[in-house]
């Protein structure tokens, strides 16, 4: 990348005249609408995976719980079978306590004269006993009947309410599951869709910057710092991919580092890898992004239009390269999701979007 620095009255001018469109005076905007979109889509992904899991924990408990309904209601069956199979001979028992019940109280006048003639009370207690005897015996396989017959019915009419509720509440989570996993599914495809959008807009950048590298071989653009830079050609599979730094060991950021070093060296950046390498993976940014911008900005920090800022970054200025680039690597991450899109070259460097993104990825590219 070359860098063309204008002069002191021509970027004295450029200064004013930026100031007067308010646009030295700002931060870059805050996010961008594909971080935005992005995060969105990640919110919800982990949302539904939540309720993924939450339904299916559901739905697993209710299967435990209709398999264990399945043996009482096996076991219930057992039951109204084992009834049932007595239930004949109780009748019959009942029956025949019905017809001696009703031969006793056509006998009661007899039983009474026995009462009434008892000799003593002794004999008055015994004849009382006997019977409350036949009357109990005999009442007693009525109500055996009767009880065995509410129990069989009583059991059935349970089972059948058991089963029915069992099978709602199971229905109602396999219902809710099968909602979750098409709500994700639809996810996936708005998340497929939007890469597929954010693709075709980086395809589009680098064949612009190609065009415009195909006219003129030192086509140029105007950077966000005012400076003008020679325009660059991507790989045509954009920005190579790199894993975020998060939770990387030491040895990871040494490595990180000396790459840096070897990318800036001799230029004003030279020496400073280690802190853009331990920036990165404090704040989970690619690594390469800062250092990148700034060669499109500045020339690797040759031509800063404000002390320190070598990747035109609103009105800020530092006291050092270190407070800047830790400054500069904390705002990727918070304001442009850490990694370089179309939408943040967008908000990054306006009209000149295209040259700007397809220039930042192919020296992203060379690291």
């Amino acid at each position: 990348m070359r860098l063309h620095a204008p002069t002191c009255k021509a970027l004295f001018f450029l200064c004013v005249f930026m100031l007067a469109l308010g646009t030295l005076g700002t931060e870059p905007p805050s996010v961008a609408f594909a971080e935005e979109e992005s995060a969105k889509l990640q919110a919800e992904a982990d949302a539904y995976v939540a309720e993924i899991q939450e339904t299916t924990t559901r739905y697993q408990e209710t299967e435990a719980a209709v398999a264990d309904l399945e043996a009482q209601i096996a076991s219930g069956q057992e039951r109204v079978a084992e009834l049932e199979s007595k239930l004949p001979a109780q009748r019959e028992k009942a029956a025949a306590s019905i017809r001696a019940l009703y031969l006793f109280q056509q006998s009661a006048g007899d039983f009474l004269g026995i009462i009434l003639s008892a000799n003593s009370f002794d004999d008055f207690l015994t004849a009382m006993r006997y019977l409350d005897i036949i009357h109990e015996r005999n009442a007693k396989e009525v109500n055996a009947l009767v009880g065995m017959i509410d129990e069989i019915n009583e059991t059935q009419a349970l089972l059948l309410y058991e089963r029915d509720a069992a099978a709602q509440k199971q229905a109602e989570s396999l219902d809710a599951l099968q909602q979750a996993r098409d709500a994700r599914s639809a996810l996936q495809q708005r998340a497929e869709a939007a890469a597929q959008a954010e693709q075709e807009q980086r395809d589009a950048a680098i064949r612009a910057a190609l065009e415009a590298t195909a006219a003129n071989e030192e086509a140029t653009f105007i950077t966000r710092s005012g400076n003008t830079a020679i325009v660059e050609v991507a790989d045509a599979n954009g920005v190579s991919v790199e894993p975020l730094l998060e939770n990387v060991t030491s040895s990871e950021i040494d490595e990180w580092a000396a790459r840096i070093d070897a990318y800036l060296a001799g230029s004003p950046l030279a020496g400073h890898g280690a802190t853009f390498a331990q920036a990165a993976a404090l704040y989970g940014v690619d690594p390469r992004l800062s250092p990148a911008i700034s060669t499109i900005e500045s020339g690797k920090g040759a031509v800063c239009f404000l002390p320190h800022n070598a990747w035109g970054w609103g009105s800020s200025s530092w006291p050092d390269w270190d407070t800047a680039i830790v400054s500069h690597v904390q705002g990727l991450a918070h304001g442009y999701g850490g990694t370089l899109t179309i939408e943040g070259a967008l908000r990054y460097c306006g009209e000149n979007n295209q040259e700007w993104y397809s220039s930042v990825a192919a020296e992203m590219n060379s690291m």
